[in-house]
């Protein structure tokens, strides 16, 4: 099986106005690169791209608002279903929450639509799936913070060195 690798790039800092406020924006394309990440198990003797490329790829397909295609690379690379992602909350569990993940309907879903495209939060609640299809859900807040920072820290040691070369 072969999942197409995306490259960041970060173009140029556009200013935008925002009520009275000037923002600046980053616009990212994500860059279809020759490579293809070869999930672990293929006939393929070797991977052609690191786990740090997948790692880039899933924030940045998050972070370029394709939330969906971001979790099927994750599950397909840890070989775990495909978690249904939804918008809403669980009962009970409201209060200053930007997604959970649902382990009896198997879907992550966040308060608001806005968390959709968090990748923090996304990679987040994918540890809880994963913990949870895994047979031993022992995963703490804490370590869920780790992976998705393990996620992020990839991508911008990755996305540095793209925007370097190009």
């Amino acid at each position: 099986m072969c999942l197409r690798l995306f490259m960041c790039r970060v173009t140029t800092a556009e200013p935008v106005e925002q009520g009275n406020q000037r923002l600046l924006t980053k616009r990212l394309n994500l860059v279809d690169s020759a490579d293809c990440l070869r999930v672990p198990g293929d006939s393929a003797s070797k991977m052609t791209a690191t786990e740090d490329q997948m790692k880039a790829t899933v924030v940045a397909l998050i972070l370029d608002s394709n939330t969906e295609e971001a979790i099927r690379v994750l599950s397909r690379w840890y070989r775990v279903s495909v978690p249904r992602l939804g918008i809403g909350v669980v009962e009970g569990k409201t209060k200053g929450v930007a997604a959970v993940y649902s382990q009896n309907r198997k879907e992550i879903l966040a308060a608001r639509r806005e968390f959709m495209y968090d990748p923090f939060v996304m990679i987040h609640e994918f540890y809880h799936h994963l913990r949870s299809v895994s047979g031993r859900h022992r995963g703490t807040e804490k370590q869920a913070d780790r992976f998705a920072l393990d996620f992020i820290d990839a991508y911008r040691r990755l996305a540095g060195a793209w925007n370097a070369e190009g």
